[in-house]
């Protein structure tokens, strides 16, 4: 799934490390330049080397020219795995990606005959559920949280970054394939979470061009209502879910890419009614 030209990424291969410890190591130096906080997530820089501290959890880093990323995770906190990997590791990840010119977005994104249907949406905005029911109806997942955007030939492309999808108790209720689910524990979330191939077998794709970006919203209609917008208003929107990054001197090709992508793209806003296999089909018909 990688993009040609970036030979260097895979000839490097990431030195990582993730250490559980009793107490957490002061890893940040002084003079480090803070880009970002968010109540217990504080992210920084230092020259190449980019930190994650999330109070009392963990603190994280990575040199993004030595390819060496280090975790340490308070072992008071070990079982919170969902939080761990979303805020301690992956976003150092992503910034790496973003060197090889790989551009995540937060949403689902889906293939069918070779185009893609992306869906950016807040937590608990319904991506997921609508993406199983896309799933249900034939296409082939890509992502179900964080497709990634490359440019090939000068046209940007939606490369697959497939994770189990994380379904919540009243989006189960729509797919009786889902029914096992109900014997699962629920994660940290409230959620329950399976591998799209071992459900619906032979769903699961590469890479797409671009081709609808549809930005869903849960309305609790009787049907569901799609509205096109303008792409300014698309990028604006995008601006919202594309996982900005940490590393500045990263921010304008992040921002190129986005607006190459919204640029391919017919665009909408749906507001989701009672029946995501409703919308699914109405989705299904923009192709």
């Amino acid at each position: 799934m990688l993009p040609e030209g970036n030979s260097r990424w895979i000839e490097s291969s990431l030195d990582c490390e993730l250490h559980s410890v009793e107490h957490l190591p002061e890893l940040i130096p002084d003079g480090a330049t803070i880009v970002c906080q968010d109540g217990d997530v504080c992210c920084s820089a230092s020259g190449s080397q980019l930190f994650i501290a999330v109070e009392g959890v963990s603190v994280s880093m990575v040199d993004l020219e030595a390819y060496r990323l280090r975790g340490y995770v308070s072992s008071a906190r070990v079982g919170s795995t969902w939080s761990i990997q979303h805020f301690a590791i992956l976003p150092l990840v992503l910034e790496l990606l973003r060197l090889r010119g790989l551009y995540p977005i937060h949403a689902a994104a889906l293939e069918w005959q070779g185009q893609a249907i992306i869906l950016p949406a807040q937590p608990g905005g319904g991506k997921s559920t609508l993406a199983i029911a896309l799933l249900r109806a034939g296409l082939r997942l890509l992502s179900d949280d964080m497709p990634l955007v490359s440019k090939q030939n000068e046209r940007p492309q939606v490369l697959g970054f497939p994770e189990d999808i994380n379904v919540c108790e009243d989006g189960m209720e729509f797919f009786p394939e889902l029914a096992f689910l109900s014997q699962q524990e629920a994660n940290e979330r409230g959620k329950r979470s399976f591998g799209a191939q071992h459900v619906f077998a032979d769903r699961l794709a590469e890479r797409a061009a671009p081709r609808l970006l549809v930005f869903p919203q849960i309305s609790r209609t009787p049907r569901s209502v799609l509205r096109p917008i303008g792409h300014g208003e698309a990028v604006a929107q995008l601006l919202q879910h594309s996982l900005p990054p940490m590393h500045r001197p990263l921010a304008a090709a992040h921002f190129e890419a986005m607006l190459d992508t919204v640029a391919c793209c017919d665009c909408y806003q749906l507001e989701t009614g009672l029946d995501p296999n409703e919308a699914a089909r109405q989705l299904q018909e923009l192709f």
